[in-house]
């Protein structure tokens, strides 16, 4: 099911809105139809009763669902900002006429993985582009590091931040594997079902009161609909950032760490 979570977010507003709103629609009518020959007070009477109940498990749903999805968001962002950091680590330890071999692979590779490896998960194949950039940085860091003329302390620095950048790539990758079991996404939908029917069956037989519903679909619409945009932090309509990564390939380009 995240393949919902990569359409347009307008585009999931309203089909949530659209799904919630008929939902309602339906229901009432229905009750409204079973009132015209009992007592519709009978009605009312049970779903008054319920609604206290249904209220609250969607609220507790939704609230977990809600907090975890924005937590799993903001660690993919740290993911991205820590990559970002230890690319520029890197960049900078390398000084001198050989700080092009490390700093161009170091664009090959981040443009890379922005275009081919920005939504692969753990268990997928890497990009061939962003394993032939990662082993060419690799291997002309660690030539410049273990060179004679270069001094221990920035040897060690290079090696540093070389694990470093393969680390904040590593975490990168698990955050885009990680995502919220389908089910806790079905549960919150089931219990917005039963919200939007329990209230629509309140409501039924009461012309006053039936434009009470329609806030109540449009709250339970809306909180289902971002619970699924932010679904995939790297492809989902609400995305992270990439203007660290991007940040950092201007300036390499630019020169700036020359």
């Amino acid at each position: 099911m995240t393949w919902l979570s990569s359409l347009p977010g307008w585009l999931i507003v309203c089909g949530s809105l659209l799904v919630f709103g008929f939902t309602a629609l339906v229901v009432r009518r229905l009750a409204e139809r079973a009132a015209s020959s009992i007592d519709p007070s009978n009605h009312h009477t049970v779903a008054g009763g319920l609604m206290p109940g249904l209220c609250a498990i969607f609220g507790i749903i939704a609230s977990l669902t809600m907090l975890h999805q924005l937590d799993e968001w903001n660690r993919a962002q740290a993911t991205v900002n820590a990559e970002a950091t230890a690319a520029t680590r890197l960049a900078s330890s390398v000084i001198g006429q050989q700080a092009s071999s490390v700093q161009g692979p170091l664009v090959t590779f981040l443009t890379a993985e922005r275009k081919y490896e920005w939504d692969r998960g753990v268990g997928q194949p890497a990009p061939p582009a962003v394993v032939a950039a990662m082993r060419q940085i690799e291997s002309n860091s660690r030539r410049i590091a273990l060179a004679p003329q270069t001094k221990s302390q920035s040897g060690s620095e290079i090696l540093g931040a070389l694990d470093a950048l393969a680390i904040a790539r590593r975490d990168r990758l698990a955050s885009q594997s990680s995502h919220l079991p389908t089910l806790f996404v079905i549960a919150l939908i089931l219990a917005g079902f039963a919200v939007i029917a329990n209230g629509a069956v309140m409501t039924a037989s009461r012309p006053k009161t039936g434009r009470l519903i329609i806030l109540l679909t449009a709250v339970v619409a809306v909180d289902v609909a971002l619970v699924i945009m932010l679904w995939t932090p790297f492809g989902g309509s609400l995305q992270i950032s990439d203007q660290p990564v991007l940040q950092v390939i201007s300036e390499l380009r630019s020169g700036l760490f020359n």
